[in-house]
């Protein structure tokens, strides 16, 4: 009943406003995923593919206390820092 209730609300509502037109949807960037960035890093790095670099990450977060992402991000942003990247 509610999904009835407010298609038909949106309908008077369109009907009372014809000058409304919405505003175009703007596709997203696609992202790449977090595995993929951290394999990427991982090759960059020469530390291997994602499995050894979640090990290293992993074992770096159990002494830092930061989390997985947190200290994924500090890598990516030392390395970056480091080879000139932008």
């Amino acid at each position: 009943c509610k999904r009835m209730s407010r298609s038909i609300i949106n309908l008077r509502w369109h009907d009372a406003h014809p000058e409304y037109k919405p505003a175009p949807k703007i596709k997203k960037p696609k992202t790449r995923s977090f595995m993929a960035e951290v394999e990427d890093l991982g090759r960059k790095m020469g530390i291997g593919g994602y499995g050894q670099m979640m090990a290293m990450i992993k074992t770096r977060c159990q002494k830092s206390g930061l989390s997985v992402q947190s200290e994924f991000c500090h890598l990516k942003f030392v390395y970056e820092k480091e080879h000139g990247h932008d």
